[in-house]
């Protein structure tokens, strides 16, 4: 969440389109000439623009979309690569991607709700991104009960088993990007509406919160020789 969506990480791509035919892509620089990218711009850009009312107006105004072609990012630059972002290969193949990077904040600091009611979340989660998490993670009450043998394990864990969801909250920063100030105001939140709350104010401490989060996967994994997990991972 801190740091957005993939695409404005993403400065170029090298992709091979339908034609077999390989192009560099880069932000803010010419498509090139590939035939894909000229029948492109020939034929489907002048559409894609003159319908650019109905195309902004159909797209959800959201934090984060990554559903479908991304039209509303292609029309606000212009820029062909912001649409190759995210269409997994249905416009072309990326073989190559080059990355804006930035350093791993020295800092990480978390909370672990088991909230009281699921219904909280309308009031809670407005609050909680007022004050910059890096993630903010929900967990309902069937995950909770699937993984129901892990959360014995861990402090905590009876309550979990009781509670109506869980609710995950992360921070990230430097020591003075007042993390600790943040976090008492995320318990502060978080409390009346919770059967529990545990706060970690070092980086293996919130690994250890996120132990349950990643417990779902080794059971999916084991489901013996008759059944199959067909997991979707995808934010």
């Amino acid at each position: 969440m801190r740091v957005g969506g993939v695409r404005r990480w993403v400065e170029s791509l090298t992709i091979v389109t339908a034609d077999g035919e390989r192009a560099v892509l880069r932000r803010g620089e010419p498509a090139g000439d590939a035939g894909a990218i000229r029948r492109f711009e020939t034929d489907a850009a002048p559409a894609i623009h003159t319908h650019r009312t109905r195309i902004e107006a159909a797209f959800p105004n959201v934090r984060k979309n990554t559903a479908g072609f991304a039209l509303d990012a292609y029309l606000a630059t212009n820029d062909v690569l912001d649409l190759l972002i995210g269409s997994e290969g249905s416009l072309a193949i990326v073989s190559e991607a080059t990355w804006d990077l930035e350093p791993v904040p020295r800092r990480r600091v978390g909370l672990r709700a088991a909230l009281r009611q699921v219904e909280s979340l309308s009031m809670l989660v407005p609050q909680l991104l007022s004050i910059d998490p890096s993630a903010v993670e929900f967990l309902d009450a069937t995950f909770l009960e699937y993984v129901a043998a892990a959360l014995e394990r861990v402090p905590g864990g009876e309550t979990l088993r009781a509670a109506g969801a869980m609710l995950m909250v992360e921070f990230e920063g430097e020591e003075e990007d007042g993390l600790d100030a943040r976090l008492l105001r995320a318990e502060e939140i978080l409390a009346p509406a919770s059967l529990d709350l545990r706060a970690a104010r070092e980086a293996p401490e919130a690994d250890a919160l996120w132990e349950i989060r990643h417990a779902a996967s080794p059971l999916l994994a084991n489901l013996g020789e008759n059944r199959r997990s067909l997991q979707i991972v995808e934010d």
